[in-house]
């Protein structure tokens, strides 16, 4: 009995700090946010109740602040702890490009593009860490594997596709001249 009193204080006391973290997460206040996602994390309580680990906020944390060491870290606990999770394995991917370590970085894009191969953003990511390793033929394909909505309805969406086409197109530039 008192083994499951320990477990439940343990696990509510995660629950409150999980409920704080995204509060500052929302706020864009990342000191909080790292706050937080430590004081939650404990052996009961590692993940959020989207199945999200207490290190992946602690990661967009120090990204967001500019510590990319300490990002790499977080997002490889992460990682450890959810390596199914497309955000997870982006977010850990993207730190390793901060860091300029693309090898280790495009296993990773793959593979969240493997369990969400919708993810636009994963598409551009992976097609820049490709550049940067100079493969510029494998950049190109994964630039035209981004797509736009399909018939936009509101000015926002109409707007967010014509920003992706002119990102595709100015970066498709920069990789052709390099080609070159």
């Amino acid at each position: 009995m008192l083994f499951n009193v320990v477990i439940g204080w343990n696990r509510i006391r995660g629950e409150i700090h999980n409920v704080r973290l995204l509060d500052a997460q929302v706020r864009g206040n990342f000191p909080g946010l790292l706050s937080e996602a430590q004081a939650a994390q404990n052996r009961y309580y590692e993940y959020n109740n989207v199945a999200l680990p207490l290190s992946w906020y602690e990661g967009i944390s120090y990204y967001q602040m500019g510590q990319g060491k300490r990002a790499v870290d977080a997002f490889e606990r992460a990682y450890t702890l959810n390596p199914w999770s497309f955000q997870v394995l982006n977010n850990y991917a993207s730190a390793l490009v901060k860091e300029n370590r693309y090898g280790e970085a495009v296993p990773l894009f793959e593979k969240a593009m493997e369990i969400n191969p919708r993810f636009e953003n994963g598409k551009f990511n992976l097609s820049y860490a490709c550049y940067h390793l100079g493969d510029y033929a494998k950049a190109l394909e994964w630039l035209s594997r981004v797509d736009t909505m399909e018939n936009p309805q509101t000015a926002q969406d109409k707007l967010q596709n014509a920003q992706v086409i002119k990102q595709q197109a100015e970066f498709r530039k920069v990789i052709e001249a390099k080609m070159k």
